[in-house]
């Protein structure tokens, strides 16, 4: 069976639209007498773990080989576009922990709050692997230009 790949900008905008959608799905759906804010937190953050991995799995950059699987640290195409998803979930992290902490005005719940802490640990978790992809291709772009310009 041949590999899933997106490669096209227009179908990884509709795999991350889907991927909103069924996190979403997941906090108005899940039955509140049975599942908690808590409880619905940590599936949100594992749905987004879980679409997030899949993705970096699946979507190629411009100038990526389609058919090898990448390299199991590796979450994008290029070392830019890591470092600054990388600061993007930094941002919503902070928000969850934010969150988890009680610091929402004073009005969070105790299920608020586990669904900031199980975001805030899901951002740290996404943080880490893209910081560690884009510092990794960022050196690989260097050793690669050095061998380059030795003769």
């Amino acid at each position: 069976m041949k590999p899933i790949r997106i490669t096209r900008w227009y179908w990884k905008l509709l795999y991350v639209i889907v991927s909103v959608v069924i996190i979403y799905l997941i906090a108005l759906f899940a039955d509140p007498s049975r599942a908690g804010d808590g409880l619905r937190g940590i599936l949100r953050a594992v749905a987004v773990l879980a679409l997030t991995i899949v993705a970096a799995r699946i979507f190629r950059g411009h100038d990526e080989d389609v058919a090898p699987a990448r390299a199991w640290w590796r979450m994008t195409g290029g070392w830019l576009v890591g470092l600054i998803i990388a600061v993007l979930w930094l941002v919503v992290t902070i928000g969850g922990i934010g969150v988890a902490l009680g610091q929402a005005g004073g009005i969070a719940t105790t299920g608020t709050e586990t669904a900031g802490g199980a975001l805030g640990i899901a951002g740290v978790v996404l943080v880490l692997l893209y910081g560690d992809s884009s510092i990794r291709l960022l050196l690989l772009r260097r050793r690669a230009r050095a061998e380059a310009a030795t003769p």
